[in-house]
């Protein structure tokens, strides 16, 4: 009876050693299948990312056959917006330069429209003939100070250098100002009435300073600026003649500067009407930018294809439904001032290409703060990053194109809520394909040469 009950212990034994053995291997070989299918679903991620990705050549490159993918990704576009998540930053300014060539060269770009004064931007190439006149002058006296640098002067370098063949036109389409435009008006409008001419002087001094202040004017000293203001341009307008005379070249001068003055008066007379909060201050500065790109291209520049250079946050769309999170704050808030892109009418936008500009690491000059700073603070991305997707790229300089692209699981990102970073430094919540229509990234970046102060 013993060895019976023996035997039959062995055999149960047998037969659980048997049981437990296949459950670890079908354990196993389950895991390795799931291993190898996340892995699978992993890669071809990443192989449709490659696949779909343009590789883009170093700014020092003079090969730009790379860049004929934009012969098709531009076709039926007029206009073209170039982006940039934060001023400073070597690499975005000396690809943009290249792009522009690019553009100008081969797709027949013809006008560069800078986030600079629109009058100060015409007023400068007017002067382009006179002695000591040099691309860094053109430079200095057109865009802000947060461009000022080695690399952007490449920009105006090749504006001077095609003048005489195929023009590539300067303009600009921001309502704030360098001291150039009153400068020039100044000076020539001593000729006909020195006394006025100092009172102007006067007048442009205090609106720089105080137009995008968060005061209110008292009735007296808006009609000082209603009043002067139109008196410069009865003046413009009595002496047209001489100034298309001296300026023959600028045919659009005349109107440009009438457009300038008209602006002046407008902006203050907007602004004092608002409850002239920052927001309000920023919501009228992109307003009339967009209504600045309106009249640049349908007066100025009719049928032209221009490109439109300036940060990421005025060239984007749907930018109140972007979620931020600046200094020092713990919770995401909405974005509540439409950019100047978000408010174009919808036959412009689909004349349009805008391209955000994003980096994965690096260090970069912010004049916000006047200081040097690591990418994201030197820290590593997150996975639902629009950095950490896009520096799956195996290239150095990438190009993405969201317009027209074909839904699957590897490229849902392009159509979620996810995370990119403004500034350099502040995460934002956005859906790249309502924001953009294509995404140049760059891994590493460096701060930007430059020639100027910084502010």
């Amino acid at each position: 009876m013993i060895e019976v009950l023996k035997s039959k212990e062995r055999s149960s034994l047998k037969r659980y050693k048997i049981l437990f053995l296949s459950f670890i291997a079908i354990f196993v070989i389950g895991s390795m299948t799931f291993i190898g299918y996340t892995t699978s679903v992993s890669n071809r991620k990443t192989d449709w990312q490659v696949n779909n990705s343009y590789k883009i050549n170093l700014p020092s490159s003079n090969d730009y056959r790379d860049l004929n993918f934009l012969k098709k990704v531009l076709k039926g576009k007029q206009f073209v917006f170039l982006g940039e998540s934060v001023h400073g930053v070597a690499e975005y300014s000396s690809s943009k330069v290249r792009l522009i060539k690019y553009l100008h060269e081969n797709l027949g770009y013809d006008v560069i429209a800078f986030e600079s004064g629109l009058g100060d931007a015409a007023v400068t190439p007017a002067c382009m003939n006179t002695e000591g006149f040099n691309s860094t002058v053109f430079m200095k006296n057109t865009i802000y100070g947060v461009w000022t640098s080695t690399e952007t002067r490449q920009l105006f370098d090749y504006i001077l250098k095609t003048q005489d063949t195929n023009p590539l036109v300067f303009a600009g389409f921001d309502v704030q100002s360098l001291s150039t435009f009153g400068n020039f008006m100044t000076s020539w409008l001593k000729q006909f009435n020195p006394e006025y001419a100092a009172l102007f002087s006067k007048l442009e001094l205090d609106w720089r300073q105080g137009a995008f202040n968060e005061q209110k004017l008292d009735d007296k000293e808006l009609k000082r600026f209603v009043e002067g203001y139109n008196q410069a341009i009865s003046i413009v307008n009595q002496h047209s003649t001489e100034l298309q005379s001296k300026y023959s070249k600028n045919a659009q001068l005349k109107q440009i500067i009438i457009q300038t003055l008209t602006e002046r008066i407008q902006f203050m007379e907007r602004k004092n009407i608002s409850n002239t909060t920052f927001d309000d201050v920023n919501s009228l500065r992109d307003k009339m930018m967009e209504e600045n790109i309106l009249w640049l291209s349908k007066v100025v520049y009719p049928g032209e294809k221009i490109i439109f250079w300036g940060h990421n946050q005025h060239i984007r769309d749907n930018n109140t439904q972007i979620y931020y999170k600046d200094v020092g704050q713990a919770e995401f808030q909405k974005w509540t001032t439409k950019s100047m892109f978000q408010d174009l009418p919808n036959e412009f936008k689909k004349k349009s290409y805008t391209i955000g500009f994003y980096m994965h690491d690096g260090k970069f000059f912010s004049p916000l703060d006047n200081m040097t700073h690591q990418v994201n603070n030197g820290k590593s991305f997150s996975k639902n990053d629009l950095e950490y997707i896009l520096n799956n790229s195996k290239y150095d300089y990438t190009f993405i194109n969201l317009e027209g692209h074909t839904k699957n699981n590897f490229n849902s990102w392009m159509d979620q809520p996810i995370y990119a970073h403004t500034q350099g430094l502040h995460p934002e919540k956005l859906t790249p394909s309502k924001t953009y229509d294509g995404i140049f990234f760059i891994k590493h970046v460096t701060p930007q040469d430059y020639i100027q102060s910084k502010h």
